[in-house]
């Protein structure tokens, strides 16, 4: 009965009743408690989690006076993570406006359909069928040919070479393709047997992925289940299947498809829009997704005059408009290797963050995740007395941590910060490993991790309270 009794005075609670408000701080012999208490100091916080005083990094901004609360090591440059993309959607937003929306197009010319990738970070399966249903109610051809063109960036075989070549946070970047770049590979061993049946979904032919087979050999008998791969070759799979959808709505195509380069389409037969730029980085901060980053950065580069031939040659010209466009800052440090902070080489100051994030406020603070609420936060910080206060981005690889964003004090002051944990040394020996090793030290590696993260969360902790 202590379970019923104590759902019923929880809905009392939530109905917001009189008699619930009085409920004392024990019901039916269980606890109202609150499981948290104000953080003792900076240095018992880091203490507790066993980490090295060098190997964290903080700045604590007053965004109303301008005085700095809290620093430590803020001007040394850290592996950023995942918090670099706060850097990319700032650019974004800035270079080409809020509005901004990313065109897929399909053309004819001499016969011929074209589909033409604009670099859509947010293209979905449901838009190639929509895009198939709209051309079906314009022309059913017959079209002599099917092409499909991805030339308006290069491309690249992974966000990172240095990364798993089948991890999904890894795919190709290309000008054309579904969201994410990704493909689901199914298994299902036959029952009393050691044989396995393997398919992908979408289910197109031929196969796409590229994909390692050895954790089959993993798997228990009876097992069944399903994992993300990259796509090898995103633009032949996203024509493919337009083709298949094309094919479904009654509009004759030509038997295949082919790649071809630089193909005008002035006049195009549909296009797709996107989502407005300010839609696609709140996602962008929300799910973090490499490849989105990746995408939105070349954008931003195109948009400045260049062509980059590599992610490298388009975050330097993010980091050069940065020096240009804010020249009292001291950005000599600052290198950017990608748009997503996959990198371990990447490198950003708390000092570089906090003058990002002081300068981008009003762009950038509605569309970080919510402590509590939203994103990669929505499970962190989420107790009543730090709920709702921290507007951030997280970033996390194997020794490197970090949080970046606003945050409103208990005397509801608004500020600006950054934190980094990074242990360089274990990193460094952690590149060195070979694969097998890494999976074996992958526990070690995570348990590093959690320590950051909780000291990450109980510093913020203790400047809410005390600031």
């Amino acid at each position: 009965m202590k379970n019923i009794s104590l759902w019923v005075a929880c809905s009392f609670f939530l109905l917001g009743l009189s008699s619930c408000a009085k409920t004392p701080n024990t019901y039916d012999g269980v606890s109202f408690d609150p499981p948290y208490s104000a953080p003792v100091s900076m240095e018992s916080i880091i203490e507790s989690q066993h980490l090295r005083p060098t190997n964290i990094g903080y700045l604590l901004h007053d965004l109303t006076t301008g005085a700095v609360r809290s620093s430590a090591n803020a001007n040394n440059i850290f592996i950023p993570a995942s918090t670099a993309k706060l850097f990319t959607g700032f650019a974004a937003l800035k270079i080409l406006g809020g509005d901004y929306r990313f065109q897929t197009k399909l053309c004819a010319n001499g016969g011929d359909l074209y589909l033409v990738g604009g670099g859509d970070p947010s293209l979905k399966i449901e838009d190639l069928m929509d895009m198939s249903i709209r051309l079906a109610d314009i022309d059913h051809g017959p079209y002599r040919n099917f092409y499909y063109d991805d030339s308006r960036y290069p491309k690249i075989n992974h966000v990172e070479e240095s990364q798993p070549a089948d991890a999904y946070y890894n795919p190709s970047v290309s000008a054309l393709s579904t969201k994410d770049a990704l493909l689901l590979i199914n298994w299902q061993r036959f029952e009393n047997t050691n044989k396995v049946f393997l398919y992908q979904s979408p289910s197109l032919a031929p196969a796409s992925a590229e994909v390692s087979t050895d954790w089959l050999l993993d798997l228990d008998v009876g097992d069944k289940g399903q994992s993300r791969f990259p796509l090898k070759d995103p633009a032949q799979h996203t024509a493919n299947l337009f083709q298949l959808f094309a094919d479904r709505n009654g509009v004759i195509l030509g038997a295949g498809t082919s790649k071809v380069l630089n193909q005008k389409c002035d006049d195009p037969l549909v296009i797709h829009e996107s989502l407005p730029l300010k839609n696609l980085v709140k996602a962008l901060f929300e799910t973090s997704s490499n490849l989105q980053a990746e995408l939105i950065g070349l954008a931003v580069a195109r948009k400045l005059g260049k062509n980059p031939k590599n992610l490298k040659q388009s975050a330097d010209e993010l980091a050069k408009w940065y020096r240009a466009e804010f020249p009292d800052e001291d950005w000599a440090e600052l290198y950017l290797e990608n748009h997503s902070g996959l990198s371990i080489k990447t490198r950003i100051s708390p000092s570089h963050m906090v003058a990002l994030l002081t300068y981008g406020k009003a762009e950038l603070l509605p569309l970080m995740p919510i402590s509590g609420w939203k994103g990669w936060l929505k499970k962190r910080l989420q107790t009543p007395d730090v709920s709702l206060r921290v507007w951030a981005k997280t970033g996390a690889v194997n020794y490197g941590i970090g949080l970046a964003g606003y945050l409103y004090s208990k005397s509801e002051k608004p500020m600006a910060f950054t934190i980094f944990v990074n242990e360089l040394n274990k990193r460094e020996i952690y590149d060195f490993l070979t694969e097998e090793d890494k999976t074996l030290a992958g526990s070690k590696a995570s348990e590093w991790n959690g320590q950051a993260k909780r000291t990450i969360d109980e510093i913020v902790r203790l400047w809410v309270y005390r600031n």
